[in-house]
């Protein structure tokens, strides 16, 4: 976890993109994902019932976004990187792997997207398998 999001999303020129507002859901239902939201740069989130803010930036063409526990008393960031199909139907969602950007070596948003795009083609960017998400019906 990071003590800072990667960016201001006015600085980098991102707000929030509507293609991700919806529910999601993994195939096996196991996962449920709500995104709306809160104004135009922020998201809210509710991933299995807990709540969180959000932030996309992006990074040498990848989409990220900077998510926030806001339940957790540290409330701490982590960073995951997004993909959505181009009928905007599916979504992949990779966390990042603390251990390949430590939170001691994040000092700025500018440190961040520095981190990022330094470890771009490491194989150990990413953490856990891909989570892999549906568009629900409302």
């Amino acid at each position: 976890m990071a003590k800072l999001r990667i960016g201001p999303p006015d600085a980098l020129g991102f707000a929030v993109d509507p293609r991700l507002v919806g529910d999601w859901a993994s195939a096996d239902g196991k996962e449920r994902v709500k995104v709306r939201p809160l104004d135009r740069e922020v998201y809210i989130i509710v991933y299995n019932g807990d709540l969180f803010r959000a932030f996309h930036s992006g990074v040498g063409g990848v989409s990220y976004a900077s998510v926030q526990d806001i339940d957790r008393s540290d409330r701490k960031w982590a960073y995951i990187a997004y993909t959505l199909s181009p009928d905007g139907q599916h979504l992949t969602v990779r966390a990042v792997n603390s251990e390949t950007i430590p939170d001691h070596s994040v000092h700025s948003p500018a440190d961040a997207r520095r981190s990022l795009a330094a470890h771009a083609k490491d194989p150990k960017l990413f953490g856990d398998e891909p989570l892999e998400l549906q568009r629900q019906k409302p």
